[in-house]
């Protein structure tokens, strides 16, 4: 309830005692309690009429600050000191909420370029693949062996770029690790650039925020001057 309906001043009710409510619902929403507490209703409205709301952040420390602000002004005690309109606070919030969007795809951009720069300058492999073993990602060298762009690869399978034996044997990996939701290690034949090679290889699943299995992920390197130099010992 509005001071002026608390005060029984029928004549400034209007559509910014509406704006009152609503800030109290913004204030209950950002703290977890109303905006005014007492042992009776008695008291409660003379502290509707008389106090002004502890500040959210003093209950909360996390409650933005524009949020804030736009609360404690929806809950002025004088009606003209509050938002003209409900959809004035709305468009507060909503301002609020875009912010935070914005800031959201920025960090997610930093945090996607700092991991491809890391990823392409590893001196190896990185692969993802959805569950349907389709590429997800590819690193820079991933795509100079295969002498193509990141966005000729997403999309595209194993069969589009190896023969078809070695395709089916990776795709039969995958499955192990789809399968059993564990890092699979193996040893694997590849072509690079016409090529043959032998590559080390570990599997990982990845799960999202939920846990649910969405993908794999493939890390693998050259090893094979190492077999060779090992079957020559050997000899």
């Amino acid at each position: 309830m509005a001071p002026e309906q608390a005060k029984g001043q029928l004549d400034s009710v209007d559509h910014r005692t509406d704006v009152y409510g609503l800030g109290a619902m913004l204030y209950e929403l950002l703290t977890g309690e109303p905006p005014f507490v007492g042992s009776d209703v008695a008291e409660v409205l003379r502290k509707v009429c008389n106090e002004q709301p502890i500040p959210p952040r003093r209950l909360w420390g996390e409650v933005p600050w524009t949020l804030q602000t736009a609360c404690l002004r929806a809950l002025a005690k004088d009606p003209s000191d509050r938002f003209g309109s409900a959809r004035e606070l709305a468009h507060e919030v909503e301002q609020w909420q875009e912010f935070q969007r914005r800031q959201a795809e920025q960090a997610l951009r930093d945090s996607e370029a700092l991991y491809r720069s890391l990823v392409d300058t590893l001196p190896l492999i990185l692969i993802r693949k959805d569950l349907e073993s389709r590429f997800t990602f590819g690193n820079k060298r991933f795509c100079e062996s295969v002498g193509l762009e990141l966005n000729e690869i997403v999309g595209k399978s194993d069969y589009d770029f190896f023969p078809a034996e070695l395709a089916d044997s990776y795709r039969e990996n995958d499955q192990k690790v789809f399968a059993t939701g564990e890092t699979l290690q193996m040893e694997e034949k590849y072509v690079a650039r016409g090529e043959v090679r032998d590559i080390q290889v570990i599997k990982t699943p990845i799960h999202d925020s939920t846990g649910e299995l969405v993908g794999l992920q493939v890390i693998c390197w050259d090893v094979t001057e190492r077999n060779m130099l090992e079957q020559a010992l050997r000899e």
